[in-house]
């Protein structure tokens, strides 16, 4: 049994697609399972890429053909359920890593206690790209999540800080949690991380060991990110997910997950007005002041006054 499980979702981005085999092969670490989930694309050129690295494999590669689309989540966990390894990572085909990600990531799990720490992550790099010709050229690169020191559910709860190409996890803890949640077509890592927080923690390197990468001009073909062109989708189910939190509250008289969202969301907004604008100063501060005597909010804010 192989010590990770390597998780790659694609669907007809052989450019791509060829980039992400070539870096998990270069990775350090080599006790892995590469498992290739092929979600109702042309299965022809997947196998062709697979085959012209079958000699560096050496036999850790399982390839699966969707005959139809399952969507992301879906496919994902019929990814993880192909294996049986202890670690999990989500490597989709248009991300790459630093060649040391799996082996930092491991070495860093084995000096922490397994009851409260479930995973790790790192600070990831967005790169800005494009397709020219049959390549891949890149036009400019940024940290993503720079700023963070920890993992917190708190500030999960805002937005998604965590790209999945960052984010090493434990196999039981995915399996307690029952998956990924194979409803949503977007926000599946967000509702997962969020799931995953309010159990255990994740631990944090801040070194950038993960490349998130965007298409910078791929709207309408498959070389797009759902990132860039779904920000309607992800509005929806946004407001859908909080809805569904809200409703599980009510059913048993307790609102933690649905406060924790959108208290988060307000306390984060009252900070950026806070920045942006001189003038609402003294309206902010009050309004900081008549929240934080709630006693939800004020132990929000507290925590936020830490993190900071």
């Amino acid at each position: 049994m192989s010590t990770v499980c390597i998780v790659t979702r694609t669907k007809n981005r052989e450019i791509l697609l060829a980039r992400a085999l070539d870096d998990v092969l270069r990775q350090t670490w080599t006790d892995w399972v590469h498992v290739i989930v092929n979600d109702g694309g042309d299965p022809t050129r997947v196998d062709e890429l697979v085959a012209a690295r079958a000699g560096r494999y050496g036999g850790r590669v399982i390839v699966i053909h969707n005959p139809v689309s399952v969507g992301m989540e879906a496919a994902s966990n019929i990814g993880v359920r192909a294996c049986s390894s202890g670690w999990i990572v989500i490597h989709d085909d248009d991300d790459t890593w630093h060649p040391t990600f799996l082996q930092r990531c491991l070495e860093e799990m084995s000096r922490l206690p397994p009851a409260l720490w479930g995973g790790v992550a790192c600070w990831s790099e967005v790169i800005q790209e494009r397709i020219e010709g049959g390549k891949v050229v890149e036009v400019s690169r940024s940290l993503f999540n720079g700023w963070m020191r920890r993992v917190t559910l708190l500030r999960m709860a805002v937005s998604n800080t965590l790209p999945p190409i960052s984010f090493l996890f434990r196999r039981d803890i995915w399996e307690e949690l029952g998956g990924f949640h194979e409803g949503l077509p977007v926000l599946g890592d967000w509702e997962f991380h969020l799931r995953f927080l309010e159990l255990y923690r994740v631990r944090l390197i801040t070194e950038p060991l993960a490349y998130y990468h965007h298409r910078v001009s791929a709207e309408g073909t498959e070389y797009a990110n759902t990132v860039n062109v779904s920000n309607s989708r992800h509005e929806e189910f946004y407001d859908l997910l909080v809805d569904d939190w809200i409703r599980e509250g009510m059913a048993d008289n307790r609102l933690a997950r649905a406060e924790l969202v959108m208290l988060s969301k307000l306390w984060d907004s009252l900070g950026r007005a806070e920045q942006a604008s001189v003038d609402a100063h003294a309206q902010v501060v009050n309004l900081r002041t008549t929240l934080s005597n709630i006693p939800v909010i004020g132990r929000i804010a507290r925590w936020a006054s830490r993190r900071r």
